[in-house]
């Protein structure tokens, strides 16, 4: 229940800190899932955002590639 939760609150984009915080992860591991495929990302300019609501939706599923 909570994951469902925190997937509608985070439907959105979020700038990596903002990610990192979220999925409560070091910035090696949200690299490492981003080099994988595990999360997807976005450069905007210099900042880069991750699918944080996607990533969270796929974790809840449990599906079989999922990578954590």
């Amino acid at each position: 229940a909570k994951m469902n939760a925190m997937r509608d609150i985070y439907t959105s984009w979020q700038r990596e800190k903002s990610a990192l915080s979220i999925l409560q992860v070091s910035k090696a591991t949200v690299y490492r899932w981003r080099l994988k495929g595990t999360i997807q990302s976005r450069k905007v300019g210099a900042i880069r955002y991750y699918d944080v609501g996607e990533f969270l939706k796929r974790l809840e599923e449990g599906e079989p590639d999922q990578r954590v």
